[in-house]
């Protein structure tokens, strides 16, 4: 069995538009909180300090947080694969070979990083750790990945819990930058899944 996902150039502009509104309207917004070493009185965890420390060098940052999204995904993936080899259903993209490049690259990390803002908002009036603010997105997210195929929601869990932790290492710098950070962080792990569905 087969399921599409139809891309629609003009529904997709209104969501990047409603999502760019409300993001915005959150620009101020409880989860904006200083997670690095500075900011707390207990040194960080060698956790922490993966994903907020080096904050000066924005390009090995956004290095270092794609290879931390990919790779384990990349694993992830190939585990899913060989359980449901034969039994899962296959996801296909409707549309030109472009329009998907530029829907799954530019478009989709754009927009799920802008609505990402709203959903760290709304858990970040719940908790205000990092774990629980970063895994309740990813969970979120993972979720609604689901919903268009199951074995995208699995897939999509890591990621979203690393996207999530970028931004909320970029946000107290600033909505713009955590938002552009994360958005090039999300475009380039699509980079290879985008050209692999290409290739089906």
């Amino acid at each position: 069995m087969v399921i599409r996902v139809e891309l629609s150039g003009r529904r997709g502009l209104r969501l990047f538009r409603v999502a760019s509104l409300f993001s915005l309207g959150l620009t101020y917004d409880p989860c904006a909180m200083d997670f690095s070493e500075s900011a707390v009185d207990a040194p960080l965890t060698p956790m922490e300090r993966w994903f907020f420390g080096g904050l000066g060098n924005t390009t090995r940052y956004i290095f270092r947080m794609w290879l931390t999204s990919l790779l384990p995904a990349l694993a992830i993936s190939l585990v899913v694969a060989l359980a449901l080899e034969g039994h899962g259903e296959q996801l296909r993209f409707d549309g030109s070979a472009i329009f998907v490049l530029l829907a799954l690259v530019v478009f989709s990390p754009v927009v799920e990083t802008l609505l990402m803002g709203p959903v760290l908002w709304l858990i970040g009036l719940i908790t205000k750790q990092w774990i629980p603010l970063a895994g309740g997105s990813a969970i979120a997210w993972a979720l609604l990945h689901w919903a268009l195929h199951p074995t995208w929601g699995l897939v999509v869990a890591w990621p979203f819990f690393v996207f999530s932790s970028v931004y909320l290492a970029w946000r107290p710098r600033g909505w713009m930058r955590a938002v552009l950070v994360t958005a090039t962080v999300h475009a380039l792990h699509n980079a290879l899944p985008a050209l692999s569905v290409l290739a089906m």
